[in-house]
């Protein structure tokens, strides 16, 4: 079985990690609730229970938030730009620039270092609908492809940098209940518009290996109809479980 940590990185209801104080103020209120905690068990994997706590200005932009290991991601937001400085205790490992179009949406990044930059395109709903990366010479490394049906993402395609097909994602989503895990709910709404619903299904196939993995999951919602609980199932065996909580 894949590490887990790497399994929550690639699904959707996985928040960016961040370190903070613990004494940040809450932040005010808005018409979308913002994540306050994340708790993560990592079922058959052996990697320690993980707590995230996330902090917000008073713009309700995720700032901070502390990260039980002692990892950490810190943001600075800029007129037309936001850096992201990742950290393993008190020591700088990454850096990358978010540059934003006219619309407010990142439409390109950089990594400090010069090594990978990306290019965004979205659609007329706020969608991401492909994604470029290149490398320090500016030479395509790969290509992602986004569908979108209904407001939900149902379908995802990536290429190498010439064109061929490497990893391909179909989604199935429960249409009865909404996503209180968006990008808003983040505290990052500068990174497009997400799923309305929540995700059931994903099929992923590696057309490398020919291979494909199926992730269910299940959920619980608390009073309010908002996500509290995630399982992640990969081919019907628990690999994790995630617990949410709100400001």
């Amino acid at each position: 079985m894949k590490n887990a940590f790497n399994l929550l990185l690639t699904v959707s209801c996985v928040l960016a990690l961040s370190c903070s104080k613990d004494d940040d103020p809450d932040p005010p209120s808005g018409d979308v609730d913002l994540v306050k905690t994340q708790v993560i068990v990592f079922e058959q994997s052996g990697i320690p229970e993980l707590t995230v706590n996330y902090y917000y200005d008073d713009q309700r932009r995720l700032m901070r938030s502390l990260f039980s290991s002692g990892d950490s991601i810190v943001f600075e937001y800029l007129s037309s730009q936001i850096i992201e400085r990742s950290y393993t205790g008190p020591f700088k490992y990454s850096e990358v620039n978010y540059f934003l179009g006219t619309t407010g949406l990142v439409d390109s990044s950089a990594r400090s270092d010069g090594q990978l930059t990306t290019g965004v395109r979205y659609d007329g709903a706020g969608y991401r609908v492909e994604l470029r990366e290149y490398d320090g010479s500016n030479a395509l490394v790969s290509r992602q492809v986004h569908q979108y049906t209904g407001g939900n993402e149902v379908a995802s395609y990536s290429y190498d940098g010439n064109g061929n097909l490497d990893y391909s994602q179909t989604n199935t989503y429960d249409t009865g209940h909404q996503n209180s895990l968006s990008h808003p709910a983040q505290g990052q709404p500068y990174l497009g518009k997400s799923s309305a619903n929540v995700n059931t299904q994903v099929v992923r196939t590696d057309h490398i290996s020919s291979q494909s993995e199926t992730y269910l999951y299940e959920y619980d919602y608390d009073s309010g109809g908002r996500i509290a609980t995630v399982r992640t199932f990969i081919d019907l065996t628990l690999a994790a479980t995630q617990h949410f909580s709100y400001y």
